[in-house]
C-alpha cells in the first residue's frame, strides 16, 4: 500500500510540473517539405495586428525569432534566399466562468458512539469574469504565400501584471506553440 501511495504521489507531482496554462493546437499542410525551409522573414504588414500595441508585437517577435533561432533557423539577410515567411494574431475575448462553492461550517460529519454530529454547509455558484487570449503564429511559404503550418495558443490572461510578468507569458506561451514547429522534430535544420 505505501508503494502505491508512493508511486501515485510521484505520478501527482511529474504531473503538476507538466502541465502548462497554455492550451495547444496546431495543423499543417501535409504535401509541404519542412526539410527545406531554413531561412524566414516576418510577413510586412504596415502596423501591429488590430488590438496588439507596439510593446506586445515586440515581445511576440523577439520570443518567435528566439525559438525559431533555438531550432536551427535564421532570419534571412538582404538578398538572401527566404524560404518562409511568419506571421501573428492576437485575440483576446472576455470570457465567463460559473463555479459552484460549499462551504462548511463546524466539524467535518462525525460519528462518535453512538450520536452522528453532521456539519452545517452553505452552497452557491459564483459568476467570474476573466480575458482569454489567443495566439495564432502562421508559417507561410514564401514562393506562394500559402499557409502552411499554424501553431495556436490559448490561455487565461491575468490583471494587472507587471513587465517582467507579461515577458514570461508571452515567452512561455510562444515557447508551447514552436514546440509543435515543424510537425515532425527530424525536420529541424542540423544546428551547426
Amino acid at each position: 500500500m505505501k508503494k502505491l501511495f508512493l508511486t501515485l504521489i510521484i505520478a501527482l507531482t511529474i504531473t503538476a510540473c507538466n502541465s502548462s496554462p497554455v492550451k495547444v493546437s496546431s495543423d499543417y499542410d501535409e504535401f509541404a517539405d519542412f526539410r527545406l525551409l531554413r531561412s524566414f522573414k516576418w510577413y510586412e504588414r504596415e502596423s501591429a495586428p488590430p488590438g496588439v500595441d507596439d510593446l506586445l508585437d515586440r515581445r511576440i517577435i523577439r520570443a518567435v525569432g528566439r525559438e525559431l533561432k533555438a531550432d536551427g533557423y535564421h532570419e534571412a539577410q538582404e538578398g538572401e534566399a527566404v524560404h518562409f515567411l511568419v506571421n501573428y494574431v492576437v485575440v483576446a475575448r472576455e470570457k465567463q466562468e460559473i463555479r459552484s462553492v460549499t462551504s462548511y461550517s463546524g466539524y467535518s460529519p462525525h460519528y462518535y458512539g453512538r450520536h452522528y454530529y453532521p456539519s452545517h454547509h452553505a452552497s452557491s455558484v459564483e459568476l467570474r469574469n476573466y480575458r482569454q487570449g489567443t495566439l495564432f503564429i502562421d508559417i507561410l511559404s514564401a514562393k506562394t504565400k500559402k499557409l502552411i503550418w499554424r501553431g495556436v495558443g490559448t490561455r487565461r490572461i491575468p490583471n494587472n501584471v507587471d513587465r517582467l510578468r507579461r515577458n514570461e507569458i508571452v515567452n512561455e506561451t510562444v515557447e508551447e506553440i514552436m514546440k509543435h514547429f515543424p510537425p515532425d522534430p527530424k525536420d529541424k535544420p542540423k544546428q551547426k
